[in-house]
């Protein structure tokens, strides 16, 4: 029963021998990956809003696939610091856009109406999971996946300025897309279903490979 989401470890140890050692000391780097189902261009963690206050204002993220997949979902981080009960109130439909040289170009999906929740964890932002009425399949290329505002009032979305992918984060206040104009990225993450492959990951080992360290004299000023 294979999971959408995973980690994987990689341990490589030196042998003592390697370098005359008496004792199994600093002798072994151990590296984590984490993979998940969905796309994140954020930390977890908001240092800021982000919000528009124009009519029917879109936000959207940039997204590359290599391979047939099915979005099922959005993920949203509505920070709680100002104006609680008028965003509460103010609604959004999430879109998905195909690519036009560059910036969002024709819709490829339209959700229904939905409203910001405002979700307490203490240990780290809690997103909002908007489970889309059907789940998109989307062919390998280039998507943007965001939403619309039915109203002026600025939804305030979590916005990381640790990591800055400003490149990838794309709004419209007037008929125009452009980049957002401050470093960071928005805290919107596209989730993808998932699929059966039949087949389970089998656990994989490495051979062994012998391995050469040398030190390179360094001179003292």
């Amino acid at each position: 029963n294979m999971s959408d989401s995973g980690t994987y470890k990689t341990r490589l140890t030196i042998q003592p021998n390697d370098f005359n050692l008496d004792e199994n000391w600093n002798d072994t780097l151990i590296g984590e990956t984490h993979f998940y189902n969905y796309y994140s261009f954020d930390d977890g963690t908001a240092e800021s809003g982000y919000g528009l206050n124009q009519y029917g204002s879109k936000m959207a993220v940039k997204i590359s696939l290599n391979k047939f997949d099915s979005l099922k979902a959005v993920d949203i981080y509505f920070a709680p610091v100002v104006n609680v009960p008028l965003i509460m109130n103010s609604s959004y439909v999430i879109w998905v856009w195909n690519d036009n040289s560059g910036v969002p170009g024709d819709s490829v999906y339209a959700d229904t109406v939905r409203y910001p929740e405002y979700l307490n964890n203490e240990f780290q932002n809690a997103f909002q999971r908007d489970t889309l009425l059907k789940a998109v399949a989307l062919n390998p290329g280039t998507y943007y996946v965001g939403f619309q505002q039915t109203g002026n009032t600025p939804l305030n979305v979590g916005f990381d300025r640790n990591f800055n992918h400003r490149d990838h984060m794309f709004y419209n206040t007037n008929g125009t897309w452009a980049n957002s104009s401050f470093d960071g990225s928005y805290m919107i993450r596209p989730v993808f279903k998932k699929l059966d492959l039949g087949t389970r990951l089998e656990e994989m080992k490495s051979e062994e490979k012998g391995i050469s360290i040398f030190q390179i004299g360094r001179a003292h000023v």
